[in-house]
């Protein structure tokens, strides 16, 4: 079975890592996530693996190259042979600037046989020539720790622990409930997998719910992007790990020049950050028949001061609305739009759904 783990290359508005500390933090995940029935066994020196470096679709040839390059290099410095390496555009989200690198562990001779196997599929590609000597160590070094006293936050909203334990929970109830309507929905609009991994993201951020600072919103924020990057995959899953990390960094940017309580506006800002991050990262617009058309209602509603419940409606209205836009994004992009029309766009649906869990948090 091949393990997966996602990286970004380019994010609008955000520092991003080098190359090798990317691949480092990417590599060290699939190794710690393990393989197995119950996932308990882990790879380990002298194992032999087979590489995939997927091209998520807008990383350019040479920079697939760099991220095989350190890939090999991470696995050569744990004394893992990588015996077969595959580069190329394998599962892409159209033009997404990002890779995924999978690890198969060549446990059984046979598996080996099967991939060398000839095939008529054209998208396969066979694996590329490896050099006979070891890749280089990484040169990366991780930064010096400033010795910064840890990052403390206060915040003005009432209860605000609580209200954030109680929104994680309902968001990991409701969207497990809408599982089959999402999932129906996007057997029309897209590959049929939304429910699926919206359930599977939500209830581990319901298992994770209990190591969360809930009190801390930046840091509640940066636990969910964790936990989201490993267990959503897809689009969606690299879109909301993206909103969540602007949004903490804004909390912590508005920080930055002494304690400053977070507040309902505060956060209203985060959002709108998080929101303009996601559109840039994934190129869609208002009207693109998208999650996006259901977010920016609710931003504007949170920034004219409306109510909670005032800014669900909106979200579900811009959600509602996309049942007669043409796609333009997305991959309901390449299905007919009578095929489309009438069926609401699954993640727009799920933004509604998640706004009215919190909503019912505040009841």
């Amino acid at each position: 079975m091949w393990h997966t783990c996602t990286c970004l290359t380019h994010v609008s508005g955000q520092s991003i890592a080098p190359c090798a500390a990317l691949i480092s933090t990417v590599c060290q995940s699939i190794i710690d996530y393990g393989y197995g029935p119950d996932g308990a066994s882990t790879l380990a020196s002298g194992d032999k693996v087979a590489l995939l470096v997927n091209n998520l679709g807008g990383t350019s040839v040479f920079e697939m190259y760099i991220i095989a390059r350190d890939t090999m290099a991470f696995y050569a410095s744990k004394n893992i042979t990588v015996e077969r390496c595959y580069v190329g555009s394998f599962m892409t989200s159209f033009n997404m600037h990002g890779a995924s690198i999978s690890v198969l562990l060549l446990n059984d001779p046979r598996i080996t046989t099967w991939l060398d196997a000839p095939t008529s599929c054209k998208a396969w590609q066979m694996a590329d020539s490896l050099p006979t000597a070891p890749a280089p160590p990484l040169q990366y070094t991780p930064p010096v720790p400033d010795n910064k006293a840890p990052f403390a936050e206060t915040v003005a909203i009432p209860d605000f622990a609580a209200l954030a334990s109680k929104s994680i929970s309902n968001i990991a109830d409701m969207l497990s409930a809408a599982e089959t309507t999402l999932t129906e929905h996007d057997k029309v609009c897209g590959d049929g997998d939304c429910g699926i991994t919206m359930k599977r993201s939500a209830t581990a951020l319901l298992a994770a719910l209990p190591s969360f600072n809930t009190a801390a919103p930046s840091e509640l924020l940066l636990q969910i992007a964790d936990t989201v990057s490993v267990h959503q995959g897809g689009t969606s899953g690299a879109l909301f790990e993206i909103f969540c990390r602007a949004a903490a960094l804004h909390v912590r940017d508005a920080q930055s020049n002494g304690p400053t309580p977070v507040t309902a506006e505060m956060l209203t800002a985060a959002m709108c950050d998080g929101v303009r991050e996601m559109m840039a990262a994934g190129g869609a617009q208002a009207g693109y028949r998208t999650m996006v058309d259901a977010l920016l209602p609710a931003v504007a509603a949170a920034k004219s001061g409306s109510s909670l419940a005032d800014i669900v409606a909106a979200a579900k209205a811009g959600a509602d609305a996309t049942k007669e836009m043409k796609p333009l994004a997305g991959r309901s992009n390449y299905v007919p739009f009578e095929q489309l029309q009438g069926i609401p766009d699954p993640g727009a649906v799920a933004i509604g759904i998640i706004l009215e869990a919190i909503y019912k948090a505040t009841a």
